[in-house]
């Protein structure tokens, strides 16, 4: 069938089509009236997840599907090049501070051995801060982690190794691979902090007694760091996709990694490296006259023993290119096994409606002891999938809204005879049959080309707009009735999955909670296609993920920016022009209800309960400030702003990342780091204070923790460690840097 987007006639001119873009949106506009977001009699009872009935039913899915027809293998290469000399203009090219001295004889590497720390009694510490998390006893992985004593930290630089120097005639480079590095800190005393050892592995951590859990991208390890002077390697495990979160409960490693490609054979042709042992090959530039092809490069260092350059010059599969070989499909796999057709779960939903299923969601549970992967589970979502764990549960989101060109279609042979002439429509139909021929489509929509021919070209304007305005209400009803989100919820115990689902769409892990066996959930209803009117609901979900309860319509208009959940209570932020606070009372899950609502301009972020009276804000202000405020509930049905500071310059972390977001109880302290500042803020009595500013020059501040009562403040190239007591800097130590590279031929 010939969808109605053809349908246009072919002598409307650009100003009418200009005018008809404006109707419809004003339509969006005006169309979404009042009406409370029942879920009764609504598609998101038809939507949800199941597993596959057979593995052949499971292959066919994926041989079929966009996770295989439609996404390229992706290199597991690093490989970066940086520039020392172009076309004869010799110039340096810093990628930081130096640690790596470059021989300009020969391009080896000798690294700066680092300082030899004299023994200390460490100085047990009494308190020490962790990591800022959703859920307490469900730790999360951050860039940071310490006992009081040892602070193990990943800055954000980029380290260098497998470095070859290369000389082409019009252009000479340096080749390496890059990875991120984990610092072991000795804190206290903070008088003598120093480092004490490097591990070549970085990003989100986790400390267990003494075992240091490192996850990159692509792969995880585990170290024992009984001795932080030796961190000694347990295990190591290349992950089959890209990491995507994780959780520690109760010392259970629980893992996500996705996965775009399943056909199980590319797996293998993804790995493939090229000329291994060799010397690194150029990739990733253009073989033009400034770029010469590389078989004339003499390359420094060329028997590199560890040196793998994977393919990067691949094409999609299925899109007709032949850049590299397509492999025959075999069944998909996960970590060299074959995927349980029983464990792996996929979206299902009526015609009308959509799922994004574009990636597979792999949940496992790792065993740190060994790196075993106990337990896995597959879901196949989308980019936009979300993760919340509880200490019993984990749950994963999918995202359900209307397929927009079935329904355009089906509302074209349903409604079609209401703008066009019912036996123009008959002839159509007619003609079309069942559409399962292109002789019968064409024939079909030449019916429709003859008749919209036949008229005049205000007639044709004139049906087209009636038409489209037919359809944006239809439209608009049917993001009301289809717009969903499921929620399977993974019991941590046996990995049994239970699956519920809501209208609307919720932004991220904190609009979701449990709570006495209880789920809820926070949705903005209307987040498909940006309609104006927008509508959020707070739903109860009982253990069977059933809908008890929910809330009236919220904050007609505008969508949900922040919520934290507080035992029977919920602070929500949504935001349109200003910014209601709302105070929400979940205490009857049955029958949750506000309390009360500020309305203040600008909106929050991220928001912290402080106590059962405080609540502190981190947003921003209407023109773009990064603003903080205290919100005083201790009357609940009337919440008041107390305090509030509006910074002129800067953007924090914690804006977007909670992990920065470091607050101190018993000192009632806020460490915010912004730029090249940690400020640190007295939140007490309903007031805010600057306290300190601790600048690091020429660096991004992006943690902070504190150990009794020092603050540690953290850039990427240096710590900071202050007295808390009258904010004397005790110490400050600097962090081994990435490479400087320059030329040896004119050093």
């Amino acid at each position: 069938m010939k969808p109605i987007r053809d349908f246009i006639p072919k002598n409307i001119d650009l100003e009418s089509l200009g005018l008809f873009l404006i109707i419809i949106c004003s339509i969006l506009i005006c169309l979404y009236v009042s009406q409370p977001a029942e879920i009764d009699n609504r598609m998101v009872e038809k939507v949800g997840m199941t597993t596959f009935e057979s593995e052949s039913q499971m292959n066919d899915y994926f041989k079929n599907s966009y996770i295989f027809n439609n996404v390229r293998p992706v290199s597991s290469s690093s490989l970066v090049r940086t520039p020392v000399w172009y076309d004869r203009t010799p110039y340096s090219y810093n990628t930081s501070m130096i640690s790596l001295i470059l021989d300009s004889s020969d391009g080896s590497v000798n690294e700066k051995p680092l300082p030899n720390p004299a023994a200390t009694e460490p100085l047990n510490a009494t308190r020490f801060s962790e990591t800022n998390v959703q859920v307490e006893n469900v730790d999360e992985a951050d860039l940071i982690k310490t006992d009081g004593n040892i602070i193990y930290y990943t800055p954000l630089s980029l380290y260098q190794k497998n470095i070859t120097f290369v000389e082409e005639p019009t252009f000479r480079y340096y080749q390496y691979e890059q990875y991120l590095k984990t610092f072991t800190i000795d804190a206290m005393p903070p008088e003598s902090m120093t480092v004490l050892s490097e591990i070549d592995r970085g990003g989100d951590l986790y400390l267990v007694n003494d075992t240091l859990i490192a996850i990159t991208d692509k792969n995880l390890g585990a170290y024992n760091v009984s001795d932080p002077k030796n961190p000694v390697l347990i295990w190591s495990r290349n992950l089959d996709g890209m990491f995507s979160e994780s959780r520690m409960v109760n010392g259970k490693l629980y893992l996500v990694v996705t996965k775009q490609n399943m056909n199980g054979s590319n797996d293998d042709y993804v790995n493939e490296t090229v000329n291994p042992g060799g010397p690194m090959i150029p990739v990733g530039e253009s073989n033009s006259s400034e770029n010469s092809n590389g078989s004339n490069a003499a390359v420094s260092n060329a028997a590199v023993s560890n040196a793998t350059v994977s393919d990067t010059a691949v094409s999609p599969v299925g899109a007709g290119n032949t850049d590299y070989p397509t492999k025959p499909w075999t069944p998909p796999t996960y970590m060299g096994q074959k995927i349980d057709y029983r464990q792996c779960y996929y979206p299902v939903e009526p015609s009308v409606m959509t799922a994004s299923a574009r990636v597979v969601y792999f949940v496992s549970a790792v065993d740190i002891s060994n790196g075993n992967f106990d337990d896995t589970i597959a879901f196949v979502g989308s980019n936009s999938t979300l993760l919340y764990a509880s200490a019993d549960n984990l749950y994963l989101t999918n995202y359900f809204i209307p397929n927009y060109w079935t329904a355009r279609d089906r509302f074209f042979l349903e409604n079609g005879s209401k703008y066009y002439p019912k036996e123009v429509m008959n002839d159509y139909k007619n003609a079309l049959g069942d559409g399962s021929t292109e002789e019968s489509r064409e024939k079909a929509n030449q019916i429709f080309d003859t008749y919209l021919e036949s008229i005049s070209e205000s007639d044709a304007e004139q049906i087209f707009r009636n038409y489209e305005a037919g359809f944006s209400a239809h439209i608009v009803n049917l993001i009301k009735t289809t717009e969903s989100t499921s929620i399977s919820r993974i019991n941590l115990k046996d990995f049994s999955v239970t699956t519920g689902v809501v209208p609307g769409a919720a932004g991220n892990q904190f609009f979701m909670d449990e709570h006495d066996g209880n789920f809820r959930v926070a949705t903005t209803l209307g987040t498909y296609l940006r309609l104006a009117n927008k509508v959020n609901v707070v739903y109860v979900l009982n253990k069977r993920m059933n809908v008890i309860g929910y809330t009236p319509d919220l904050a007609w208009g505008e969508s949900i920016k922040s919520t934290n959940y507080d035992g029977d209570r919920l602070y929500m932020v949504t935001y349109a022009e200003k910014d209601p606070f709302f105070v929400i009372d979940l205490k009857n899950p049955r029958k949750p209800s506000v309390l009360g609502v500020l309305e203040l301009p600008g909106f929050s972020t991220y928001l912290y309960p402080v106590n059962e009276t405080s609540v502190i804000g981190l947003g921003y202000t209407n023109d773009g400030k990064m603003k903080l405020t205290l919100f005083d509930v201790t009357y609940v049905l009337n919440p008041q702003e107390s305090g509030s500071v509006v910074f002129n310059v800067g953007k924090s972390a914690a804006l977007s990342d909670h992990h920065a977001f470091m607050w101190d109880p018993d000192r009632s302290l806020l460490v915010l780091p912004t730029g090249e500042h940690a400020y640190v803020m007295e939140i007490k009595d309903g007031n805010i204070a600057l306290v300190k500013d601790d600048v690091h020059e020429n660096a991004t501040v992006i943690r902070s923790i504190y150990i009794n009562n020092y603050l540690y403040t953290f850039s990427e190239k240096e710590i900071h460690v202050l007295n808390q007591d009258d904010w004397a800097l005790i110490k400050k130590i600097e962090i081994p840097q990435p490479a400087t590279f320059t030329d040896p031929k004119t050093s």
